[in-house]
């Protein structure tokens, strides 16, 4: 089903880096997420997998020691007994139950003397990565684990800062960041979902100036990274297990979407937009009689234009001649919340030298 898939077509032959945390590789989530993965490959998606443990290892201490596992501004220390009872042997264990489960496809594992480091000792045996060897790009599949290497010694390794680490030297090949935790995105004070955040937003964010949204411990640091990570790629997203497929393969969006306002671009339908319009419009927007009689199929596809960051949709828009003004219909959507309208009227002026009319928006 997902290879006949008009949006999922857009990423075919493509690369997606999905960073996943120690939570989501364990119990059901982990059968979800093999087998939405599994789907992605079998519609020709590529993909780099970066797995995560920093979380699970307190867990698993916690398991068996009555002693709480000693830290440093929040972060446990990697002590040798640490790597060697549970860093190494999950690792192993890991490993091989991945290479069970992909055998039958080309992949790539990417060993830990290949995740190069220093040793920032603070910390214990924990890693800061300056370097990702053999990642392979004629493999449809490259996974890289949680471990890294300084001159022989085994090293604890926080996945973000291999993600990180990865799309400074493969931002050229990405056409999709995805953080996969157990958080399904970034919440408002409210604990609604935010599902926009553009990269202008972010430091208002970190210095708790903004009015909707106060994050705090990790969500932090990740919110400091995700700012880094703009300036190469065009978009980012966090989301839970459940939302990997409907991301990739569905129109409408999941979790939170970062991006840079700089990008966002307004083009003419292509072939495959007209399809995937035209396919949108009978499954759903017909069904609104109003909508219906005001916007007929071919009303919609000739006056239309698609919203994108990259190559990548992020919706659609009307642009309706009215006399001498634009009037500009958001038909399935509520974006004006996010403060994206002034942008898209930027563009549609620029696009067609127009005036606008702003209380045109549907």
């Amino acid at each position: 089903m997902l290879s006949e898939n008009n949006y999922i077509s857009k990423y075919k032959d493509n690369t997606i880096l999905i960073k996943v945390s120690g939570s989501q590789i364990v119990g059901d989530k982990s059968k979800k997420l093999i087998w939405d993965i599994k789907e992605l490959l079998f519609a020709n998606i590529n993909i780099i997998l970066v797995f995560g443990w920093w979380q699970q290892i307190d867990k698993e201490w916690n398991k068996y020691s009555s002693k709480e596992r000693p830290k440093l501004d929040g972060v446990g220390i990697t002590s040798l007994e640490v790597l060697e009872y549970w860093v190494k042997p999950a690792y192993s264990s890991l490993v091989k139950q991945l290479e069970n489960t992909f055998q039958n496809y080309l992949y790539n594992v990417v060993s830990p003397e290949n995740v190069i480091c220093e040793t920032d000792t603070k910390f214990g045996l924990v890693g800061k990565v300056s370097q990702v060897k053999w990642i392979n790009n004629s493999k449809q599949l490259n996974i890289i684990w949680f471990m890294g290497e300084n001159n022989g010694q085994k090293l604890n390794v926080n996945a973000d800062e291999i993600a990180q680490r990865i799309i400074f030297q493969q931002w050229k090949y990405l056409s999709n960041v995805v953080f996969v935790s157990s958080l399904s995105g970034l919440l408002d004070k409210q604990w609604n979902h935010v599902p926009l955040v553009a990269s202008s937003r972010i430091p208002q964010i970190l210095e708790n100036k903004d009015e909707e949204i106060e994050v705090n411990n990790g969500m932090i640091k990740k919110l400091k990274e995700t700012s880094i990570i703009l300036k190469y790629t065009n978009r980012v997203v966090f989301l839970d297990s459940d939302s990997l497929l409907d991301e990739i393969t569905t129109w409408q969006w999941a979790g939170t979407l970062f991006l840079n306002l700089e990008d966002i671009k307004l083009e003419k339908l292509k072939n495959l937009d007209r399809s995937l319009i035209r396919s949108i419009y009978y499954n759903n927007i017909s069904r609104d009689s109003e909508i219906k009689q005001k916007y007929n199929i071919k009303i919609i596809l000739d006056n239309h234009y698609v919203v994108k960051v990259n190559w990548v949709i992020l919706w659609w828009v009307s642009i309706l001649q009215n006399n001498d003004k634009l009037n500009i219909d958001f038909i399935w959507s509520s974006q004006q919340k996010w403060k994206f309208i002034d942008k898209i009227y930027n563009l549609a002026e620029k696009l067609r030298k127009k005036k606008l009319h702003k209380n045109a928006i549907k």
